[in-house]
């Protein structure tokens, strides 16, 4: 933002991303990675191809069962999640790209930079294609816009994008 002050960046955050993830579009991420995941696959279909115990608390479980997400503090969740999240995310970075600017997530946090008002209507888009493939949302409070300045800087804020508000980055 200090080398192109006419530049925004968007922090977005996934609401929940290792709890509501669908877990088939994670594993259909996982399968399609050309990198070599197999592994991670093969223990992630293992652990989760059955529906997964609930607590409600006091060691007392739900009668009913989990068929999304992973169990919390599962170090295998974050990479699942950055794989499945994988598709969706290179869209937004080839369209912001073209803008001259990127976009780079590590599990459920990323930014979208890119020049000001020109990427709000990409990151909306994002967030309709997250939600149909991945059933996952952005939490407003903790999505906001880094500018370089706030008084030339903001435009209006897109009512259908969650932001808790513009900040300035200098």
């Amino acid at each position: 933002i200090q080398l192109k002050p006419a530049f925004h960046a968007v922090h977005l955050d996934f609401k929940n991303m290792h709890n509501m993830l669908d877990r088939e579009a994670a594993c259909q991420g996982l399968a399609a990675a050309s990198v070599g995941p197999r592994s991670i696959l093969q223990g992630f279909f293992a652990e989760y191809r059955h529906k997964g115990d609930i607590l409600a608390g006091h060691g007392n479980l739900l009668p009913f069962g989990s068929s999304t997400g992973g169990n919390q503090g599962d170090p295998r969740m974050t990479v699942v999640a950055s794989y499945a999240i994988l598709p969706v995310v290179k869209w937004l970075d080839a369209g912001l790209r073209k803008l001259g600017g990127f976009a780079v997530f590590i599990s459920d946090d990323g930014y979208a930079v890119g020049p000001g008002p020109s990427i709000y209507p990409l990151i909306a888009e994002f967030r309709t294609r997250a939600k149909a493939m991945f059933n996952l949302d952005c939490v407003p409070s903790k999505c906001t816009a880094y500018v370089s300045d706030l008084t030339h800087d903001c435009p209006e804020r897109p009512v259908d994008l969650p932001l808790s508000g513009f900040t300035d980055s200098l």
